[in-house]
């Protein structure tokens, strides 16, 4: 492991750690506006419920990415397996946009209850995630070429250790 796979591990495990924090602070929020808003009391669940299962496919983002790294370690960070990581992190994000666009008018609309912060944190969701896909694809253009460049330069051969689909034990999570 090179010192700076290992910064950027630490780095994913504390992003995992701070979002295990939020779930377990929002709960706590979510008790309190119920006392202070009694009639929300039947959406307190399913809220938080939505909230946690939105952010599912933001830690399968977070396990690609140890993938990833791992592939740079073993010196694939240029090869078909990074490609589809990518691939897969992006459609990831679409689906944490989506998820979150659909709560928004979903809570919306069932409530009929809105308010600025609300506004605000839905946006600030969808920009981070509307980023991390516009980044996505184009690291996924790039190293897409590269990918092509290595295969025509004869640098892996076809079906070489880029394009293994077998398990390998240097990756954590595969």
């Amino acid at each position: 492991m090179r010192l700076h796979t290992a910064v950027l591990r630490i780095l994913l495990v504390t992003v995992l750690a701070g979002a295990l924090i939020a779930c377990g602070l929002l709960y706590l929020v979510s008790l309190e506006a119920v006392a202070r808003w009694p009639e929300l009391a039947g959406w307190r669940l399913p809220v938080y419920l939505g909230i946690v299962a939105g952010l599912l496919p933001a830690v399968a983002v977070a396990v690609c990415g140890f993938r990833f790294l791992a592939l740079v370690d073993l010196g694939e960070a240029f090869s078909d397996r990074t490609v589809h990581l990518f691939r897969r992190m992006r459609m990831l994000l679409v689906v944490v946009a989506a998820w979150f666009a659909v709560g928004f008018v979903g809570f919306w609309a069932g409530t009929g209850l809105m308010h600025v912060t609300l506004v605000l944190s839905w946006c600030a969701v969808e920009v981070a995630a509307l980023l991390g896909i516009g980044l996505l694809a184009l690291f996924e253009g790039l190293f897409a070429g590269a990918a092509r460049l290595r295969r025509d330069a004869g640098l892996v051969p076809a079906g070489g250790a880029g394009t293994i689909r077998a398990r390998d034990p240097h990756i954590p999570f595969a």
